[in-house]
């Protein structure tokens, strides 16, 4: 058995094992060493999709023969095929690191929640995983977050970040002292959090996102678990958590030196965000106008994401409820206006939208057949409004009735 064939042996056994990256640098070691042919790089393309890389694994294939792997051209527009869902991977989880940035982990969790929905179509750098899992610990939910990483997926389970997160977690759901009282061990996890997600930032640039394919399965096997043999030993982890604390220290001051200079450049974080989401608003409106709704409807919604309580929130809300409309979404419409209706704030009490709403609920009811649910709204319209041109239309809707 010659060098190329024993690191392959060896990097089947591990891909077996879950652990990908590993198989992975036993290949790179056989290219290294002059030893690479098209199995070698078919199969560490494999391996690279399969982690959620899809880009890389196309370029491994680019040193694969044809003739030593026939349908090699059917499975690279297979995966190619799949490239346009790794843009929005990579669109998300950017969002998400800018959210975390803000701390606005409200949204930066959502953002985390969209990935993992996609995880069950297409595999997701381990990064992803982690940043999600990080977000739930920020986020207070520790236990979900074991949960979550007690499912992760083998290649992502084989990490040492993963490895050090994992005990770290453990150690705090399993001590004598309860999560409730044990505020400086949580805050000591949720700073490691937020750091380790703002160290994330930027690894997933474009040429690095990736897709898998269903003939990988044939050569990497199921997933099984890591035997124990291969965690990290207690020693090992301790040296890590040490510097992630130095790590933060560092940051910490950092942080505090850029609030520093925002305090002495007189800028108003809290209108910058404001500002972002009237922009975000007025992005949608447009696209609106030029008759692009589901692209409206998302600018909306992240507009509001932004910033929940603006003085141009009912014309957000608004306009989102139109977009809604015109995409076919009768039920999303249906609910946001309700949402409209109970709201207590200012902005809605005296939105000029106010009676627009009223009159397409009654609108929707009677189209539903529910016309004795709709005269209640259409003579509130009649009264409330009687100058309008909501009433003259309400006017015409009763008679019909």
């Amino acid at each position: 058995m010659n060098i190329a064939q024993e690191f392959y042996q060896q990097a089947i056994k591990k891909i077996s094992l879950g652990n990908y990256e590993k198989a992975k640098r036993l290949l790179e070691s056989a290219i290294h060493n002059g030893e690479g042919h098209s199995l070698i790089y078919w199969t560490l393309g494999l391996i690279e999709v399969s982690m959620g890389y899809p880009h890389k694994g196309l370029e491994r294939w680019k040193s694969v023969k044809p003739e030593a792997i026939p349908d090699i051209h059917e499975k690279i527009e297979h995966v190619a095929s799949f490239l346009p869902k790794y843009e929005e991977v990579r669109r998300l989880y950017n969002e998400a690191v800018d959210f975390a940035k803000f701390k606005n982990w409200k949204i930066c969790r959502s953002r985390f929640f969209r990935l993992m929905e996609m995880a069950s179509a297409i595999p997701l750098p381990a990064d992803i995983y982690y940043g999600y899992y990080l977000t739930l610990i920020v986020s207070g939910e520790l236990q979900k977050a074991a949960s979550e990483m007690a499912n992760a997926p083998a290649y992502v389970r084989t990490t040492p970040r993963f490895n050090v997160l994992e005990t770290k977690l453990k150690a705090q759901l399993t001590s004598d002292r309860k999560v409730q009282t044990g505020k400086k061990r949580i805050y000591y996890l949720r700073i490691a959090s937020v750091m380790g997600i703002l160290l994330t930032a930027g690894s997933l640039g474009y040429a690095v996102i990736s897709n898998s394919v269903q003939e990988a399965n044939g050569i990497v096997g199921e997933e099984k678990k890591v035997p124990d043999s291969q965690s990290v030993n207690e020693k090992e982890l301790n040296v890590r958590l040490r510097e992630l604390e130095q790590n933060y220290e560092k940051q910490k001051l950092e942080t505090k030196q850029l609030r520093e200079l925002f305090r002495y450049a007189k800028i108003d974080l809290d209108d910058t965000v404001l500002k972002a989401s009237l922009n975000t608003y007025l992005e949608g409106y447009s696209l609106l106008k030029k008759g692009e709704p589901a692209k409206a409807s998302e600018m909306f919604e992240k507009s509001r994401e932004l910033h929940s309580d603006s003085y141009f929130a009912d014309d957000n809300l608004y306009y989102l409820i139109q977009a809604k409309a015109k995409e076919g979404k009768a039920q999303e419409a249906r609910t946001l206006r309700e949402e409209f209706m109970a709201k207590t704030g200012q902005h809605y009490l005296r939105s000029p939208y106010y009676d627009d709403i009223l009159l397409q609920q009654a609108e929707d009811l009677i189209q539903q057949g529910k016309k004795v649910e709709a005269l209640p709204l259409l003579d509130k319209i009649i009264t409330d409004f009687s100058n309008e041109w909501t009433a003259q239309r309400a006017r015409g809707l009763r008679r019909q009735l």
